[in-house]
């Protein structure tokens, strides 16, 4: 969990700031433009940390990742507002997303 929210949400820290940052996508007061792209990527890392545990496996972050983009690659693939917000979006989990369609 820990990697997580240094890899995806960076400057939050506190444990209520990453409680919010995980339900709802931002952890200030005001949500931020790339918060429905976080709130997506956060409900993925949860359904793949949950279908691991129903599994009783024990991932790795890097399993967990590549099984989060796979998803998000369907979802935007389907959504054309998505897609182009993802297009122009700066966060992680877009810049990511681009690198692997060499949109990058």
């Amino acid at each position: 969990m820990n990697r997580y929210f240094v890899k995806y949400a960076g400057a939050v820290v506190g444990q209520k700031e990453r409680r919010k940052y995980l339900f709802t996508g931002f952890s200030g007061e005001e949500a931020e433009a790339d918060a429905e792209v976080a709130t997506l990527f956060n409900l993925l890392f949860m359904y793949n940390v949950w279908q691991c545990k129903l599994a009783r496996k024990i991932p790795s972050f890097l399993t967990v990742g590549k099984n989060m983009l796979t998803i998000f690659d369907n979802i935007v693939s389907v959504s054309k507002r998505l897609q182009d917000t993802v297009d122009t979006d700066m966060s992680v989990a877009c810049r990511e997303w681009r690198d692997r369609h060499g949109r990058g």
